[in-house]
């Protein structure tokens, strides 16, 4: 959905680009600045999914503050989310395996004859 932009001296963005939006903000909070770094580094790495980075992000963020209000420390929240993170690449590695071999398995079966057996 397209989103109207109006500048303080007046300039109008009309975009449903994510990197856009947050890059036009004027943004004084930390955390805020660096969701827009998000934001920007994942447009210029990769040129979509903008949005979705800073999603995540926030959510992982919601979660966190969650954990800080039952008295865990940040650095075991860190921790905790470097963890999740190689198990969830683990997890990407083993799927890109099981899809590679699924793909050999069925270029060998496409270049197969059939084979009939009389009797």
């Amino acid at each position: 959905m397209d989103k109207i932009l109006v500048s303080p001296d007046g300039d109008v963005t009309i975009t449903n680009d994510g990197a856009t939006i947050l890059e036009r903000m004027h943004v004084d909070h930390q955390v805020a600045k660096l969701m827009v770094e998000l934001s920007s580094s994942q447009d210029d790495e990769i040129g979509d999914g903008t949005t979705g980075v800073v999603v995540l992000a926030g959510s992982l963020l919601e979660q966190a503050e969650k954990l800080l209000a039952r008295g865990i420390h940040p650095v075991r929240i860190a921790e905790g989310y470097e963890k999740a993170a190689d198990v969830a690449m683990y997890v990407c590695y083993i799927v890109v395996c099981l899809l590679y071999f699924h793909t050999l398995i069925l270029k060998r079966i496409s270049h197969c004859q059939p084979v009939f057996f009389v009797q």
